[in-house]
């Protein structure tokens, strides 16, 4: 689910949650994962889902190439690791993401990467929790 949206990202040129008229909640639903990823906030009654992009967090940054930066200046990541360091750091310097990343019932993420050719790098991160599945629990 997270790779298929940040291939669809790149295809756009944009860093959205709705794309082609489908929206997070939307991506959770198609993949059977609106219910099962639900879950319970530790901090009050309320039931986390993936409604008003609650679940996910996206990101753009590039490799191999100097950039500019939000912010001002321009930087470069040079392999892999800067890459993911960088976009991490979107993600946790976020006021709206970082709290995404850290619901405390929220037992897994998966990470979707797209890069297109002229180096632009689109990640989306997909928060599930609920029960692990018997395998993993042992």
């Amino acid at each position: 689910m997270a790779q298929n949206h940040s291939v669809n990202m790149a295809d756009v040129g944009k860093t959205i949650h709705v794309i082609y008229n489908t929206s997070s909640a939307g991506r959770y639903r198609a993949n059977d994962l609106y219910w099962n990823c639900g879950f319970e906030r530790v901090d009050s009654d309320a039931f986390v889902r993936p409604d008003e992009n609650a679940m996910e967090v996206l990101g753009l940054t590039y490799a191999g190439r100097t950039y500019e930066q939000v912010g001002g200046g321009t930087d470069y990541n040079a392999n892999e690791t800067a890459v993911a360091r960088d976009i991490f750091e979107q993600w946790t310097n976020s006021s709206v993401y970082r709290p995404r990343l850290s619901y405390h019932n929220a037992t897994r993420i998966g990470i979707g990467i797209e890069i297109t050719r002229n180096h632009e790098v689109y990640a989306t991160g997909n928060v599930c929790g609920g029960p692990l599945p018997p395998d993993e629990t042992d």
